[in-house]
This record gives C-alpha cells, structure tokens and sequence, in this order.
C-alpha cells in the first residue's frame, strides 16, 4: 500500500489467534487511516461497516495525534501533553478505559486516570499506557492475569500494575 503522506506510525488490532482484525496508519500531519473489520466503530468515524481499503479514521483527532493502536473493539490515541483518547465499545470488559457502561459507542473519549504518557500500546483488548515517571497503567480484560495488578478481573479504568 502507498500513501500520498509520510507515516508515522503503524498499528494492528489482533485476535486471539493472531489474526490481524484492524489496522491504522498514523500520518505526519497528525491525520489517520484505518481499514479492516471497524468492530463496534473502533475508528472513530460512526461508520459500522468495514473497509477492505484504508479510509480516513478518527475525524476528531486529526489535530494531536501521537500514535494510534487498535486493541480490539477500540482504538486508543496518544496526544501530545500525555492525555490518552480511546474510540469505540466498552464490550463490558472496559477496553475504552473510561469506565464505560457495556456495549456503550463513543467515538471520543478521554481515559481516565492518566497523565504524562509517552507511549501506549494495545492488543488482545488490552491497553496499556506508559507515564513519563515509569508508572504502567493496563485496561481490559484480563483473565490470565494480563493486565498486572495481581488480578484477573476485567478493569474499566486504568489500574496500575504490580512492580517487584
């Protein structure tokens, strides 16, 4: 695939198996595109169909975008400030860390908790952010323990995982 601008960044959403589900590009001018299955409006636009063909994504954060990772039936983006926006369904297990209410679609929304982050990352439904004073918050689900607390229930918020 070739682009008309420079990329950024590249990212895909995977399922269990391995199986790429989404894919998003993140451009130099801070624009995205993403093609792929658009699970419960993961790219931000209120299109609930999928793309065979990368299309514009994420129509309100055109303006800051950092990076931009695909976690399942969300998409989460980080902003320059360190604030960390996510689109999508909460599917009950809280994928958008926002403390959403199950099933609920938001194309827009701030995660809660978070500040200074310099780097995110998502797969498998799970989101995990980075603080600049090297604190890791996780979100999702988490039944074998992978979001790092030292539990295995689902969070709708950031939690902070365990260090040794």
């Amino acid at each position: 695939v070739s682009f008309a601008s420079p990329v950024r960044d590249v990212s895909f959403g995977i399922d269990g198996s391995g199986r790429p589900l989404d894919g998003c590009v993140l451009f130099v001018d801070g624009t995205s595109q993403c093609a792929g299955g658009n699970a419960e409006y993961a790219f931000g636009d209120m299109l609930p169909d999928s793309s065979a063909a990368f299309r514009p994504a994420h129509p309100l954060w055109t303006d800051a975008v950092e990076v931009v990772h695909a976690a399942y039936y969300a998409t989460c983006a980080l902003f320059p400030g360190g604030t960390v926006r996510c689109s999508g369904t909460c599917d009950g297990v809280g994928l958008r860390g926002d403390g959403c209410s199950p099933d609920a679609r938001v194309i827009d929304s701030p995660v809660a908790g978070v500040t200074d982050v310099v780097h995110i990352v998502g797969a498998l439904g799970r989101v995990c952010a980075l603080e600049r004073d090297g604190d890791v918050w996780c979100w999702g689900p988490g039944p074998d323990g992978q979001l790092g607390y030292g539990g295995t229930n689902p969070r709708s918020t950031p939690t902070r995982a365990l260090t040794e």
